[in-house]
């Protein structure tokens, strides 16, 4: 993900949020499928960062991430239990656990590009739902298939929970400061596998990057028209 931001002439540094500052001049945060549990403190500085009108992107591994949803939950957020993967005869035929994820809203800006037939490749992936009442609003960007089922694990004998369609990527926004935006997924590997070369999902990590740093002009600008 680093070496394709860059690609985007984006300067990127890392940090340590236990014992580091974020700098002022950054335009975005990326926190990129935690290895281990986020501590308080850092929690407490990505969440100060968004709700100050700060612009995040987090994407946590639903195979390694533990407690998350008292963090997601601050941003109005939360992870269903188990494991979203498509059906047994959609596994049969893929001969592995992918979930395509549909575009929720074409007309939405921050879609341009995408269309209503595209797909977004994910490994197995978890679902977010929106709390109520909550400080930030919620809008799904990419949903699962009706076909994607979200289970307790991998085996055949895992108990069936429930159909899709699920949240898979999600935008929220603070209510408060409008400037604040996070967009949170339960793919961790969303950009930084081989698919992200694949079914336009290069368009969506540079209109998510671009709308990260404030460069919506260039997901919503047009070719001039020719006279």
């Amino acid at each position: 993900l680093k070496k394709e931001v860059e690609r985007l002439f984006y300067d990127t540094q890392e940090i340590n949020l236990n014992n580091e500052m974020l700098p002022e001049s950054a335009a975005a945060l990326i926190v990129m499928s935690p290895e281990k549990e986020l501590t308080g403190k850092a929690q407490d500085k990505i969440y100060d960062y968004f709700h100050n009108g700060g612009r995040v992107f987090i994407a946590f591994d639903p195979l390694r991430s533990t407690n998350v949803n008292s963090f997601l939950n601050r941003f109005g957020a939360q992870m269903l239990p188990g494991i979203v993967h498509m059906d047994e005869n959609a596994l049969a035929a893929s001969g592995t656990h992918l979930v395509s994820g549909l575009v929720k809203d074409p007309k939405n800006p921050l879609m341009e590009g995408l269309g209503t037939e595209s797909v977004v490749i994910f490994y197995v992936t978890g679902a977010l739902n929106p709390l109520p009442n909550a400080t930030t609003e919620f809008n799904p960007l990419i949903v699962s298939p009706e076909t994607a089922v979200l289970r307790n694990g991998f085996t055949k004998t895992d108990k069936l929970i429930s159909k899709g369609p699920f949240n898979l990527l999600v935008q929220v926004t603070d209510k408060e400061n409008k400037h604040g935006v996070a967009f949170l997924t339960m793919n961790g590997d969303l950009f930084s596998n081989h698919f992200v070369y694949q079914h336009l999902n290069p368009t969506l990590m540079f209109n998510i990057f671009s709308s990260l740093t404030k460069d919506e002009d260039v997901i919503t600008a047009t070719p001039p028209v020719k006279s």
